[in-house]
């Protein structure tokens, strides 16, 4: 934050989640994969997680009573062929 000294190393703070996709959608994502068409149910699951591991870092944030959180950053990965992670994670203040 502009004009304060950093005291003290607070380590990252982040939040994660992990959501599987419907068998009967990947089907669907397969075929629409095939034309080249926007995936979506995926982009809405996507959302939903990123929104739910926000609040996550939200929630920590409060718990060690943290300023601000800066540099935020989000990963996502594919993980056993049906699920997506999302990371998030940040620099406390």
């Amino acid at each position: 934050m502009l004009g304060k000294e950093l005291s003290e190393n607070m380590g990252v703070i982040g939040g994660n989640g992990v959501q599987s996709k419907h068998v009967g959608s990947d089907f669907v994502v397969s075929l629409k994969g095939l034309f080249g068409s926007e995936v979506k149910d995926h982009a809405k699951m996507l959302t939903k997680v990123r929104d739910m591991v926000m609040r996550g870092m939200v929630k920590e944030t409060q718990r060690r009573e943290v300023d601000a959180v800066v540099n935020i950053r989000f990963n996502t990965s594919a993980m056993m062929g049906n699920a997506s992670e999302v990371v998030v994670y940040g620099a406390p203040l």
